[in-house]
């Protein structure tokens, strides 16, 4: 049905760093209620959170990579920038595993 198609097909509900998804399922009672897909600027802002590289991996390429041995990242994010060196207390360079996720990843 060419009315679905200019429909947002599903909603997004963030709380708590959480995200959950609700297909509705309706497409004539949102086209009746007056739902209409939104803007494109709206739309890639919903792509770049929805896709975003996991702790552990930036993006290289449009997939995301591990993070290099020696460095961690602990959240969601694109940029290699995210992975942060591993540093002991008083700035000695510690090692870890590529695609360290926290700094507990660190070691001598």
């Amino acid at each position: 049905d060419n009315r679905c198609r200019n429909l947002l097909p599903v909603f997004i509900h963030l709380s708590s760093a959480s995200l959950s998804f609700f297909n509705l399922h309706r497409c004539d009672s949102l086209a009746s209620g007056g739902v209409r897909r939104p803007d494109e600027s709206l739309q890639h802002l919903a792509d770049r959170l929805l896709y975003m590289c996991p702790p552990g991996s930036f993006s290289q390429e449009r997939a995301c990579r591990a993070c290099p041995r020696g460095t961690f990242k602990e959240g969601f994010g694109d940029f290699p920038e995210l992975c942060v060196s591993c540093l002991s207390a008083n700035g000695v360079p510690m090692d870890s595993p590529e695609g360290g996720s926290n700094v507990g990843d660190c070691f001598c």
